[in-house]
């Protein structure tokens, strides 16, 4: 599950089908940003940061190739 936007004390969530909820902030660590993968576990989620960098990288090449 991707981190669509966060609004105030909620975070839009998008899972893998490419639906969206919500889901309260409090249920994320206190650094979740938008783009980062999460993980639910329980009735929190976590952060998948190997993921996150991988989808970040894959992004920046392709910016890099629309450009150069």
């Amino acid at each position: 599950m991707i981190i669509e936007r966060i609004e105030e004390n909620i975070v839009i969530v998008e899972n893998d089908n490419g639906e969206h909820f919500e889901v309260s902030k409090d249920n994320f660590p206190e650094n979740i940003k938008e783009g980062d993968f999460v993980l639910e576990s329980d009735d929190c989620y976590i952060i998948d940061n190997d993921k996150t960098i991988e989808l970040r990288k894959k992004i920046t090449e392709l910016q890099n190739s629309l450009w150069n």
